[in-house]
């Protein structure tokens, strides 16, 4: 997922549930600018507790895979050889 597609998830449910940026941000501890920023989908970096803050307050479902089978994941099988990311 990119951060366009998070960032708009995120304008989505916060605009259902009438929550201006300012106060949004100030629940979870960031600048309304920076919020501002992630809806628009700009490339930030905010950090993952930041992230699942804004996730919970909203109420957006984060779902993880309970097995995770990465075995023909090109990605991790070319780092685990050369040591590249």
């Amino acid at each position: 997922m990119k951060v366009a597609e998070v960032g708009s998830v995120i304008r989505a449910y916060r605009r259902a549930s009438g929550v201006s940026q300012k106060d949004l941000a100030g629940m979870v501890g960031i600048s309304r600018a920076t919020l501002n920023y992630l809806e628009s989908g700009r490339d930030i970096e905010i950090g993952a507790a930041k992230l699942l803050a804004l996730l919970a307050v909203l109420g957006v479902p984060v779902g993880l895979p309970s097995e995770v089978d990465r075995a023909s994941d090109v990605t991790v099988a070319r780092y685990n050889r050369d040591g590249s990311p």
